[in-house]
């Protein structure tokens, strides 16, 4: 069997869409949601108070209790202070393990088309930035998180990770899940 067939495999009822900021993970989980017709929610939006302030742990334990709950849901966000949580309940996750320089050049190219506006996947008052603060993160995620996130998704089982590494092979996704706009 072709990687591409066993693909439509995979039980896509609560996924999980990950990766770095500017990994197209925001783009992705919106197509797929409306194919598979699955409630969408992004992190970003539901676990981010006004002007970027985190809630607790407890309080985003309490958000996303309600949603994982559910039988069907599509989560897009990295997150990774709550994925060991999240992954019990998914089905798949879906890992834009892109390089840096691809991630960074994109959430660059965001900001410009976006700068100074609220977007509808990121919480209220929550304004498109690119500060140093955050070029810094996406410039050090694969060295400091992957790791964590391959343990992660090795105790959930990689035989339910669709792992994209390249914009190549993100394109090619959407081909065979027919994705296109």
């Amino acid at each position: 069997m072709k990687k591409e067939d066993s693909m439509l495999l995979f039980d896509f009822s609560r996924t999980l869409i990950i990766g770095c900021a500017g990994s197209g993970k925001t783009e992705l989980s919106k197509k797929l949601a409306k194919k598979l017709n699955l409630p969408l929610w992004h992190l970003d939006k539901i676990l981010m108070k006004a002007n970027w302030e985190n809630y607790s742990l407890s309080e985003r334990y309490k958000i996303l209790d309600e949603i994982l709950c559910q039988d069907a849901w599509l989560i897009d966000g990295m997150w990774l202070s709550t994925l060991q949580y999240r992954l019990p309940f998914a089905t798949t996750v879906i890992y834009l393990d892109l390089p840096t320089r691809v991630c960074f050049n994109r959430a660059k190219r965001r900001y410009k088309k976006t700068r100074g506006m609220q977007t509808d996947d990121h919480a209220t008052g929550c304004i498109e930035t690119f500060d140093k603060e955050f070029q810094k993160y996406i410039k050090g995620f694969n060295k400091k998180y992957k790791k964590d996130i391959e343990k992660m998704l090795t105790t959930f089982g990689m035989h339910k990770v669709i792992r994209l590494k390249s914009p190549f092979q993100v394109w090619k996704f959407t081909k065979i899940f027919k994705l296109e706009n």
